[in-house]
């Protein structure tokens, strides 16, 4: 789910600042993905710290989604190979959802 109030909020109604954070948001989300994907076990420090700040990021700015499923994966103490898949996939779809989002304002 995106709360597109709280990106509303936090800029004020500024487009450009908008984008500003959307493109910041996206170099994190490929940073951080990049690091899950290349963890082989979910219980790594790594794969923890990235969901971390994944999950700071999108629940900044109303990207309740992906904050939820960053925060699920921090806290469940270990993950099998195929939770860690879903996971991805998961948050793979909700990062759909916020690109999408992201397309509209930079379509204004």
């Amino acid at each position: 789910m995106i709360n597109p109030t709280r990106l509303q909020q936090i800029t004020d109604g500024d487009i450009s600042l908008q984008r500003e954070l959307l493109g910041l948001f996206f170099d994190t989300v490929t940073r951080c993905m990049g690091t899950m994907r290349d963890v082989s076990d979910a219980a790594d420090t790594a794969w923890r710290d990235a969901a971390h700040e994944m999950k700071g990021a999108a629940n900044t700015l109303g990207f309740e989604r992906i904050g939820a499923v960053c925060l699920r994966v921090q806290v469940i103490p270990s993950f099998s190979s195929a939770d860690k898949q879903a996971a991805l996939r998961e948050l793979e779809a909700a990062i759909m959802e916020v690109t999408a989002f992201a397309e509209a304002i930079a379509g204004t």
